[in-house]
């Protein structure tokens, strides 16, 4: 499926860009470090095949941050119902098209989505093996099977769902026609670390029902004869991508942003709503002041926030025309006030373990009851990134997004 950014999907890169800029940020390579600050976001789709190469070897050997590399965000999942153990094939997208063509070597990527958690058992837990078991005929029409290790395993996306991935590789397309396939959760006993060579036993396993995908059929290719065996796709994928994209700055940027909080006074007691704020008032103020905007991209971007200062002019009563850069605006969350309300328009995150996350509203539902909020029915609290500009000289301060 083509991966491009719509209206409709922007919300879903946007968490991505943001997932991808802070783990760039949290584990930055030598080559990036000139790149990489403090501000540093993705912002594109441009610029995230750009950096693709470098989040893929944050990766490397991690199931769980494969993440990267599932795109498009918005292509139907296979559907895992664990209590009938049936697969439902998405109809209006793989059940009418197929899954792939003759030919086709790892073009596309399938995802399947369970839920985490099925009796006493967490299917995400780490000894858990996924494999996608799969029938298929070859040129004789003979019965050909095959085993494919899952691709990834996103369990942050959705809460309490497991979001893994099957390659669709050459061993299976070999001949046009139907595939079957079934899903199978496994897990062996511990390896005997006294005996390497002790034969593990099989201790959990759960399976799905046979499912049929379609190989369409294209020119006949003769294609490479390999032997049935069992192949993590993975790494293939990963360690294909290099030099995937380049930023190139001449690209369309995307559309003006929506400033949602405007010009701001901030007080130790939260933030005052005001539009042009004139220092002169507030030339008493042993400390200064603090000022704080926000913005968010009208589909999907880069929010830039350049803070400028307009001087007095003593002899003319008027503040200058000519505005200039301020040094030292940092991007701050800031916790949202118990009686504002919750707009659409509007970016709200939550603390998680390692900063703050973008709720995403495309699956979370923010709400307010007695001043408390809650997103998909637990309480949390809401903050919103804002802009910050400490400023402690008389002046009238200005700021371009």
């Amino acid at each position: 499926m083509v991966t491009y950014i719509s209206k409709a999907n922007a919300d879903k890169y946007r968490i991505l860009f943001e997932k991808a800029s802070q783990a760039l940020k949290d584990n930055t390579p030598d080559y990036l470090q000139d790149t990489v600050g403090e501000d540093f976001l993705i912002g594109s789709l441009n610029e995230y095949f750009g950096y693709l190469e470098d989040l893929v070897k944050l990766s490397d050997d991690d199931d769980t941050n494969r993440f990267f590399v599932r795109l498009p965000l918005d292509e139907d999942f296979f559907v895992i119902d664990a209590n009938s153990r049936t697969v439902t094939v998405p109809n209006s997208s793989f059940g009418r098209y197929g899954v792939g063509v003759q030919g086709d070597e790892m073009a596309e990527v399938v995802y399947f989505t369970i839920d985490r958690y099925f009796d006493s058992m967490d299917l995400a837990n780490d000894n858990m093996n996924i494999i996608i078991q799969w029938e298929a005929k070859d040129a004789n029409r003979q019965t050909i099977r095959g085993i494919s290790r899952n691709f990834g395993k996103d369990i942050e996306s959705v809460p309490g769902k497991i979001i893994f991935g099957w390659p669709i590789s050459s061993e299976l397309t070999k001949v046009p026609g139907s595939v079957r396939f079934a899903v199978r959760f496994y897990q062996l006993s511990e390896a005997n670390a006294e005996d390497p060579e002790e034969e593990r036993t099989l201790v959990y396993s759960l399976a799905t029902l046979p499912a049929d995908v379609v190989i369409n059929a294209t020119l006949d290719y003769d294609l490479i004869n390999k032997a049935v065996e069992e192949i993590d796709h993975g790494k293939v994928i990963t360690s294909r991508i290099k030099n995937v994209g380049i930023y190139d700055p001449s690209v369309p940027v995307p559309g003006d942003p929506i400033v949602t909080t405007a010009l701001q006074v901030m007080t130790p007691e939260g933030y005052k709503d005001k539009l042009i704020v004139d220092l002169i008032e507030h030339a008493a103020d042993e400390d200064g002041v603090t000022l704080g905007v926000s913005a968010k991209p009208a589909d999907i971007g880069i929010i830039g926030y350049n803070w400028k200062k307009y001087g007095y002019d003593n002899s003319t009563g008027n503040y200058s025309a000519a505005g200039v850069d301020c040094a030292g605006a940092r991007l701050e969350y800031v916790k949202v006030k118990s009686d504002e309300d919750i707009l659409e328009d509007q970016d709200y995150y939550k603390e998680v373990t390692n900063g703050y996350q973008l709720i995403d509203r495309t699956v979370s539902e923010i709400s307010k009851d007695d001043d408390i909020f809650y997103v998909d029915n637990d309480v949390t609290t809401l903050y919103k990134k804002m802009s910050i500009l400490p400023v402690e000289t008389v002046g009238e301060y200005g700021v371009e997004v």
